[in-house]
């Protein structure tokens, strides 16, 4: 059995590979589906952090994003869409000041 404090990266790996059987799965119910997968991915969230991996952090939120838009949550999709954005614009601007950055609002 994986570890996350021994293997924080194998453990996020499983997490994230068992969200992935789940988003593929054909059997069960759509919400269901999406609801163990949004679970798994949460579980990986804890090792790739904004902190400690901005770009595997955002690529999750944004995996989540599309989980609860595909079964029909628009709000609450966009709302981790626009999560992964922000964790992108700010490690963008840590390393580059003068980058720019993006939004899914207009100003």
């Amino acid at each position: 059995m994986l570890d996350r404090e021994k293997n924080p990266e194998q453990w996020a790996a499983a997490h994230h590979g068992a969200a992935k059987s789940y988003q593929e799965r054909v059997q069960g119910h759509l919400r269901e589906n999406v609801k163990t997968a949004v679970h798994h991915l949460s579980k990986a969230m804890l090792v790739y952090t904004p902190e400690a991996g901005a770009v595997r952090h955002a690529g999750l939120q944004l995996e989540i994003g599309s989980l609860y838009a595909k079964s029909g949550d628009l709000v609450e999709g966009l709302s981790h869409m626009e999560l992964a954005l922000k964790v992108r614009n700010f490690s963008i601007q840590a390393l580059n000041p003068t980058s720019h950055t993006w939004s899914l609002r207009s100003r």
